[in-house]
């Protein structure tokens, strides 16, 4: 089971200006609450016992929110950097507190993916990462045609293209560290590549339920809305 986690909350919100010009982005409200806090209370709902909120962009107002907002059962710590250090970065600054397998999840993201099935699976697998992908379609505006020798064979209007894309949910053993750098800039794609290159086991897991990167304002509106019906 997995007993830690790291939320990644450092990150500008330049997507979601001018809402985070004062206040950093996994603080917006959302519903009756934030965005920081139904995170905390999806992870608490799994039984996760110690959380990290690795920020940097206005973090002095992540310490003011964590003086006024406790939450029960959970150990709540904050790991600042100084200077930007990306999506895997952050987790160099507190790995020697994390000596076990630990989830990874950035702080724009809502989700109802069932920590342990994806923990079991990543077990599974013996993979050194585990990811969650989700299942897109996206349009593509042309025709399309195959041909052969200059004849046409084939005409598809305007195909349908399916992806799966990562969904920022991630869960990490402890012997990654040898490939992450320490308070060195490096995002998720740029490990993924290292882990390849090295031969490592990489797992995917596709996320079958609900999903939202509100880190947009229309689908930072949309969930406001969503959870104004709770």
């Amino acid at each position: 089971m997995i007993k830690k986690a790291v939320i990644l909350a450092g990150g500008l919100g330049k997507r979601l200006r001018p809402l985070t010009q004062n206040i950093p982005k996994p603080l917006l409200p959302l519903g009756e609450s934030t965005i920081l806090e139904s995170i905390i209370n999806y992870l608490v709902s799994y039984s996760i016992k110690e959380i990290y909120i690795a920020c940097g962009y206005k973090h002095n107002v992540f310490k003011d929110f964590f003086k006024e907002k406790k939450f029960p059962g959970v150990k709540i710590k904050i790991s600042i950097e100084k200077k930007r250090l990306g999506t895997v970065g952050p987790i160099s600054l507190i790995k020697n507190d994390l000596q076990k397998p630990f989830l990874l999840i950035n702080g724009d993201i809502l989700t109802d993916l069932n920590i342990d099935e994806f923990n079991k699976f990543t077990l599974t697998k013996k993979a050194i990462l585990g990811i969650t992908t989700k299942k897109i379609t996206v349009p593509f505006d042309f025709g399309v045609i195959k041909t052969k020798d200059n004849y046409v064979k084939t005409i598809q209007e305007k195909p349908k293209l399916k992806f799966d894309i990562l969904t920022g949910v991630y869960i990490l053993k402890p012997n990654i560290f040898k490939y992450i750098p320490n308070n060195q800039y490096m995002d998720i794609d740029e490990l993924i590549k290292v882990l390849i290159s090295n031969n490592e086991k990489i797992s995917q897991f596709t996320l079958r339920g609900y999903w939202a990167d509100i880190g947009r304002i229309g689908s930072y509106t949309n969930a406001s809305k969503k959870y104004k019906k709770k």
